[in-house]
């Protein structure tokens, strides 16, 4: 693989070994039981991406759907309609005004805007679920074809990010706002990947992207005082967690909180996959791996997964609540799949990864944007949680068969 076919895998993986390793590294005194078993399965899925990933960009194929100005112009202004209407099903759901009072208040305060999803009631519309995937592709679109763009349309585009940017701020969450920067940067790459041959832009683009990063863990560790009920002046009374003796010795508590706050964040999942795997095999679950398919069981078959879950069987023998804690998307696919399945999923994902990158690198399916969009968060993700398929699956299943079905009407040609 050259340089930029395993840009996406190499920075993946670097930052998935990350959050592992904060789990012994990192302020946060966890309880791990069996630390060589959590070690050895993480070190077999990381592997099984990377197998994956690498046979993706083997076997692929450059597939071409060009799009014309029209189409693309179609999809920008459905994109930011969809937006503005997610806008106000997320922030009516919660009973916020649309003011711009209130988004300044969130801003300040954003502990106070902040209510887990799945503690709010959505009404969606079948028409919202047909129509979702123009706006996920509207950001991906706005993007890669900036500069085919008239000035409206242009606004659209600037119009489209700042009511994504204005809605996750409106409800205090921190997850959309990260997975627009990290869409948006890679996809510039992807867009223009000869500038990773210029040292001086690779310099410029370390250090916004460093900036960036602190502006957004500033704003993260705020935000997780506030869900707390304490201001940033009030942090060294915030005790959510138990602290390493050497970091509470030698570290003084507001970087230590920080810290934890940040390790919590990207590695408390770890812990709860520890007590999952110290559980053995369950009997396996019907569309018990996220969120979305387990509300769907529910509603269309009179079937409630999640009390088989690993979720419920940990929150009811330790206590973490089954919403608001991390759990990986290893844990959560396990519900369906097994411990010993899951590795074979995630090679599936990591090949998956590959194949929608090759096409969106070589930008002649206009459709791989958004997919490889969707399949960059669910790799980021895999820490957390199965986050694409409890939060969009109905977008991420029509962009998918959007793109296949581009590439089963196109000529293609083998990549390597």
């Amino acid at each position: 693989m050259d340089r930029i076919t395993r840009l996406p895998i190499k920075y993946s993986l670097i930052f998935l070994v990350l959050t592992e390793v904060l789990v012994w590294i990192g302020p946060i005194d966890y309880t791990i039981k069996k630390p060589l078993v959590l070690i050895l399965y993480l070190g077999i899925l990381n592997y099984a991406l990377y197998l994956g990933y690498r046979r993706g960009v083997r076997k692929s194929k450059v597939t071409s759907c060009k799009l014309s100005i029209q189409t693309i112009h179609f999809f920008l202004i459905l994109g930011l309609i969809c937006t503005i209407y997610t806008m106000y099903v997320k922030w009516g759901a919660r009973g916020y005004s649309l003011t711009f009072r209130h988004l300044i208040d969130s801003i300040i305060n954003p502990g106070q805007a902040y209510v887990r999803d799945e503690k709010v009631v959505f009404n969606v519309s079948i028409l919202y679920v047909l129509i979702s995937p123009f706006q996920w592709a509207a950001i991906p679109f706005g993007v890669y074809y900036w500069k085919r763009l008239d000035s409206f349309f242009k606004f659209i585009v600037i119009a489209t990010f700042i009511f994504t940017i204005a809605t996750w701020l409106g409800i205090g969450t921190r997850k959309g706002l990260l997975d627009l920067l990290i869409i948006t940067a890679v996809l510039l790459l992807a867009k223009n990947p000869s500038i990773l041959n210029n040292k001086h832009s690779v310099r410029k683009i370390k250090i916004i992207g460093m900036l960036l990063v602190v502006v957004f863990l500033f704003y993260f560790v705020i935000s997780n005082l506030s869900r707390g009920g304490l201001l940033m002046s009030e942090i060294s009374q915030y005790e959510r967690v138990e602290y390493k003796e050497w970091y509470a010795k030698n570290i003084p508590t507001p970087i230590v909180v920080g810290l934890s706050e940040i390790t919590s964040y990207l590695s408390g999942g770890y812990q709860l996959l520890s007590l999952g795997l110290d559980e053995g095999i369950i009997t396996p679950t019907f569309m018990g791996m996220s969120l979305s398919t387990a509300n769907y069981a529910n509603r269309f078959l009179g079937y409630d997964p999640l009390p088989g879950t690993y979720m419920q069987l940990i929150q009811d023998k330790y206590g973490y609540d089954k919403y608001e804690y991390w759990h990986t998307m290893y844990l959560w696919l396990a519900n369906d799949f097994s411990f010993i399945l899951v590795p074979l999923i995630i090679f599936i994902i990591g090949f998956y990864f590959a194949r929608v990158w090759v096409d969106t690198v070589n930008g002649k399916n206009a459709f791989a944007y958004p997919v490889f969009a969707y399949i960059l968060v669910m790799v980021f993700y895999l820490f957390a949680n199965n986050q694409v398929i409890s939060f969009n699956l109905e977008s991420f299943i029509g962009c998918v068969l959007l793109y296949e079905f581009s590439k089963s009407n196109s000529r293609s040609k083998s990549f390597v």
